[in-house]
């Protein structure tokens, strides 16, 4: 594989270039005889003019077409598709090229198939197969650091929406352009995956989450476009240039094109194929304009989908798409469209660059580096014209004690001139002059304090208000009765022993407790050998001050804010509640004062309508106050999302740095521990333990994939996602 990907490398030309284009037919046994292939890029179509399309013109009616394209897949298999479609992208992007491979054709033509494929391993479909292969190729290049994350979006009925979301905000996300990163979602998740396993997890779980949909044509059709991004970010352990390059690659399954009449589709379906033909109408919109030599104008921002793809179609992307069809005598006119779709395809133009940027710490390696080769070089100089003499590096003593002699010789008039060879001489000279300078004032002003009697108009009161003469007591001896602090000679508090690996009692300070604890901080455990090990609640307090202080110190921000929030959530909500006693105070009273003539009609005095005024206002501050507390709950959630994650962060660190900063008694620890007799297996873990063996046996490559099944669970939604969309 990594041969393989060499030659990829070599072969990506940056530039302008055609977005590839490749057809693939949906296998059957009733393929029309009106599609003809030629060769393995072009084929023939012949579309029959319809029986009742008589009138002016029906005669100019085209019949026969003629296609060629970048290759055609006729019959052809999932790995087959790989290799001409998916494979050569991965050179791309680990070379810091963005590319898109989209699937596009009318419905049940075999987009999704062909993006994700069955749920068995040799079924699986370019997205699975184009994770396996890039963390194949990742673990063949060492001297790289990689970082991989992956996003999952759907667009359905013109909303985005995160696969990867944990919570209802996920829903009804926006778009947005970054002179940096291109067009992105906002609030979208970017999962780190570190493996294969994760990726293909994060997929298969953001694949449950997807709008399915029954039809005619269909009994599984997705009913959203789906887009799954893998973000790669990478930088060389061995070059310290400071640059690094980072890359996406859009894997897209677009909802198919569908015929109403055809699919029978009614309610909630039809409601859903009106906004995907609507989108797909605005792509092949988009994709005429960019073919056109003289549009100005791309209409990109007529939908979502369009605008997310702005990089794909005409911007810095390498763009490769599989053109779908179905072609049975019954969606001729289906696959017509199609065919017309891919050649138009054909004809936009991508500028592909490579995106590489400047990385800080590794910018100020390479600086340090050119600063050590222009000294040298410069030394060099200095040696060919004969000033091998000057150096460039700090002074040491006795170099500085020289210098010092020449200032004082030439203040005192022995010297005439100084010899200044380089900006390094100048700045230290200068140092040595201010120090004169400042030597002399302080002699002069002694040598005034001896002639004359200096006299302070008055003195200087100590800080804490205390008369001049009373002298201020240093606390030398004393005890803070708070704490059983004292400086110097004093008695400690009760209670306080100087002792090593004391223990005290656990606190609540967030960190997992700590196994069971013997006298002096000794672990023990019945017939082993107790281990000594740091107390982990003092460890923790100490790693919150020194090592994870930014981390504790972001908890807190958070905790600081989630108790205000929590304040001001209770004061506005106590002010609710008196509005609404207020509120049916005041519908009381206008009740009582309305009086009713003998014939019933209601006849509202002064007081009545002023009570109703006051009811009114009143009405409009509650709405207000409720309003402003529904998003004050809002920010709360979100803040205690925030410190959730920093809570969980802080202590996830503590763990790595206990283990790293105590491996070896933990070590020992681990060693000493016997682990409980009679604990067995489920009968669940057994059956997985078994079905991970026989897999090692028989094809040990699918041995991830089968992981990230097992990995994936059912997500759960919450009720406002539900409310959002109505999925059958």
């Amino acid at each position: 594989k990594a041969t393989v990907s060499v030659l990829y490398w070599q072969n990506i030309k940056m530039g302008k270039g055609a977005v590839k284009v490749v057809l693939r037919t949906r296998p059957t046994e009733r393929f029309a005889d009106n599609l003809k292939l030629q060769d393995a890029s072009s084929l023939n179509f012949f579309f029959p003019k319809k029986k009742d399309s008589g009138g002016v013109g029906a005669s100019n009616i085209q019949e026969h077409f003629s296609f060629k394209y970048d290759g055609i897949l006729h019959n052809a298999g999932q790995e087959t598709v790989y290799e001409e479609v998916a494979r050569p992208v991965i050179g791309s992007l680990l070379q810091g090229v963005n590319s898109t491979v989209m699937a596009y054709g009318q419905t049940g033509a075999g987009k999704t198939y062909t993006m994700t494929g069955g749920s068995d391993f040799k079924s699986r479909g370019l997205i699975p197969r184009t994770i396996t292969d890039l963390f194949a190729e990742i673990s063949h290049l060492p001297e790289k650091v990689f970082e991989v994350k992956v996003s999952y979006m759907e667009i359905y009925n013109e909303k985005i929406y995160d696969l990867l979301g944990s919570s209802d905000a996920s829903q009804g996300l926006a778009i947005q352009e970054d002179t940096m990163q291109g067009i992105t979602v906002k609030g979208l998740e970017l999962c780190t995956a570190s493996n294969e396993a994760e990726a293909l997890s994060l997929l298969f779980n953001g694949n449950q989450r997807r709008a399915m949909g029954e039809h005619t044509l269909n009994e599984n059709s997705t009913r959203s476009h789906c887009i799954y991004t893998i973000y790669v970010k990478s930088r060389s352990r061995v070059e310290s240039d400071g640059h690094s390059l980072q890359s996406k690659l859009n894997m897209v399954d677009l909802a198919g094109s569908e015929r109403v009449a055809k699919t029978g589709s009614e309610g909630s379906i039809l409601k859903e194929a009106m906004y995907i033909n609507k989108s797909l109408s605005f792509l092949e919109q988009v994709v005429i304009a960019l073919g056109s030599a003289h549009r100005p104008h791309v209409p990109y921002r007529q939908c979502k989908l369009t605008n997310y793809l702005k990089d794909s179609l005409g911007g810095n992307c390498k763009t490769v798409m599989v053109a779908n069809v179905w072609g049975e005598e019954r969606h001729l006119e289906e696959t017509l469209s199609t065919l017309k779709f891919a050649a138009r395809m054909m004809k936009v133009q991508n500028d592909v660059t490579a995106n590489s940027i400047m990385d800080p710490a590794g910018q100020i390696k390479m600086l340090q580096k050119q600063i050590q080769e222009l000294k040298a070089e410069l030394q060099m100089q200095n040696q060919l014209h004969g000033k091998s003499h000057i150096k460039y590096d700090a002074f040491s003593d006795d170099e500085r004690f020289d210098l010092e002699k020449r200032v004082q010789q030439y203040l005192s008039g022995t010297l005439e001139e100084i010899e200044v060879r380089n900006l390094r001489d100048v700045k230290e000279y200068f140092k040595l002059f201010k120090a004169c300078v400042l030597r002399a004032t302080s002699e002069a002003e002694e040598n005034i304090r001896a002639k004359y009697t200096l006299t302070e108009q008055e003195p200087d009161r100590p800080a804490n208000g205390a008369p001049p003469d009373q002298e201020v007591p240093d606390g030398t001896g004393e005890l803070d009765a708070a704490s059983g602090f004292g400086i110097g000679t004093g008695a400690a508090a009760k209670g306080i022993k100087n002792t090593i690996g004391a223990t005290s009692p656990g606190k609540s300070s967030g960190v997992p407790p700590s196994p069971e604890l013997g006298e002096g901080g000794q672990y023990t455990q019945e017939g082993t050998k107790s281990i000594t090990l740091p107390d982990r609640s003092q460890a923790y307090e100490d790693f919150k001050n020194n090592e994870g202080a930014e981390l504790n110190q972001n908890l807190k921000i958070h905790a600081t804010k989630l108790r205000d929030l929590k304040q001001e959530g209770l004061e506005k909500g106590g002010m609710l509640q008196e509005l609404k006693t207020a509120i049916e105070e005041l519908k009381r009273q206008a009740e009582d004062s309305m009086r009713v003539t003998h014939d019933s009609d209601e006849i509202v005095d002064a007081e009545s309508a002023q009570l109703l005024e006051d009811l009114k206002r009143k009405k409009f501050a509650y709405r207000e106050l409720h309003d402003n507390l529904m998003c004050l709950r809002t920010e709360k959630e979100s803040v205690i999302k925030l410190s959730n994650q920093a809570r969980q962060q802080l202590v996830s660190t503590f763990e790595a740095w206990y283990t790293k900063t105590y491996s070896d008694s933990l070590q020992q620890d681990s060693a000493a521990y016997v682990v409980p007799q009679g604990e067995r297996l489920d009968e669940g873990e057994q059956f997985d333990k078994m079905e991970e063996e026989r897999l090692l046996r028989e094809d040990p490559s699918s041995l991830e994939f089968y992981r990230a099944q097992r990995m994936t669970r059912k997500p759960k939604r919450g009720a406002g996602w539900a409310a959002a969309r109505t999925v059958r």
